[in-house]
């Protein structure tokens, strides 16, 4: 199966509303994915922006559709949700560059959208201060070539089964704010924590064997970041879906 993430780091803002682990959050899932328990993608499959336009995030949208079966967007950063009539969540991508929830959308048969971003019901307002994008790094682990391959296999195996469609993972429900400090966000932290904790100990494993669904993940998730950071709620947007699609692999 086709595959492809997009990680996209939103706008800095003023020290007194910063969002501080945008970059580690991106450099930390796309890590997440190279690994065996993150389905052994390969750097390739992936692209990683910082504070990008508009135009060229929905131009890496259509360049996905075009060649992927499968997409995972992680955005972090920051966001707001507007009030009635548009009653929708808005991503703060850059200064004065916007982008509605909606709009990513990749068009590809199966995706999944984490989205790491506050929702308050005000616009974000004052001046954006630009930061200088540091160099993002990928390190992939050295594993046995037939161990990482049947990671690989077992989450293509796990996505060509579920249905077709969208899922998309808030990090907090609308009119809160998503908590988050230097070692990133509260929420993409705790799914990637427990996607490790899902994988264990794979140094003598020969073969893949399991799988750890977006729901199951994303339920721990959810309590990690309730019990951190109260009243933060996470949501989970899958629709009538059955079979969720894979987060983890071991």
């Amino acid at each position: 199966m086709k595959r492809f993430a997009l990680l996209i780091g939103g706008k800095d803002l003023p020290a007194s509303s910063q969002a501080q682990g945008v970059e580690k959050d991106l450099v930390d899932f796309a890590n997440h994915l190279v690994s065996d328990r993150g389905g052994a993608w390969e750097s390739s499959e992936m692209e990683i922006i910082l504070h990008p336009t508009r135009g060229t995030v929905l131009e890496w949208l259509q360049k996905v559709e075009k060649s992927a079966e499968y997409c995972t967007i992680l955005y972090a950063g920051h966001g707001c949700h507007y009030k009635s009539p548009l009653n929708e969540t808005a991503l703060c991508l850059a200064e004065k560059e916007e982008i509605l929830v909606r709009e990513l959308n990749p068009r590809t048969p199966r995706h999944f959208v984490i989205l790491d971003t506050c929702r308050k019901l005000t616009a974000v307002e004052g001046k954006f201060v630009k930061a200088a994008a540091s160099e993002l790094s990928l390190s992939e682990r050295k594993r046995a070539p037939s161990y990482r391959d049947s990671c690989r296999k077992l989450f293509d195996q796990a996505m060509s089964e579920s249905e077709e469609g969208r899922s998309v993972a808030y990090a907090c429900d609308v009119n809160q704010t998503a908590g988050d400090n230097e070692q990133g966000g509260y929420f993409t932290q705790a799914m990637l924590n427990h996607a490790t904790a899902f994988h264990g100990n794979n140094a003598f494993r020969i073969a893949a064997t399991a799988t750890h669904p977006v729901r199951d993940n994303f339920r721990l998730a959810f309590e990690t970041v309730q019990n951190v950071n109260y009243p933060q709620k996470p949501v989970l947007e899958e629709g009538r879906r059955i079979t969720p699609f894979p987060f983890a692999i071991k």
